[in-house]
């Protein structure tokens, strides 16, 4: 589901450049992208969010916000409604 999500974002900016899709994980995720992204030495992390209503948000924990607050890198989130 996430490489197709991915393929349609990058179909409709038509993206010609080569990307990579990893998949992380551990007990810290942002942890694990930070290191993840100063391993490889990577400029930019992005992120592809989709739409919640108010009590999904409620109680979803946010891995984009949680590194949004703590890398040093910077960030692009891009957002996906399930309504296309």
């Amino acid at each position: 589901v996430l490489k197709k999500v991915l393929n349609e974002l990058v179909d409709e900016m038509a993206v010609k450049k080569p990307f990579e899709m990893v998949s992380i994980s551990g007990t810290d995720v942002v942890q694990q992208l930070n290191k993840y992204a100063e391993d490889k030495g990577i400029d930019l992390l992005m992120f592809v969010n989709r739409h919640r209503n108010f009590f999904q948000a409620l109680i979803h924990k946010s891995i984009t916000q949680q590194i949004a607050l703590s890398s040093e890198k910077p960030i692009m989130v891009m957002h996906y409604d399930d309504n296309y």
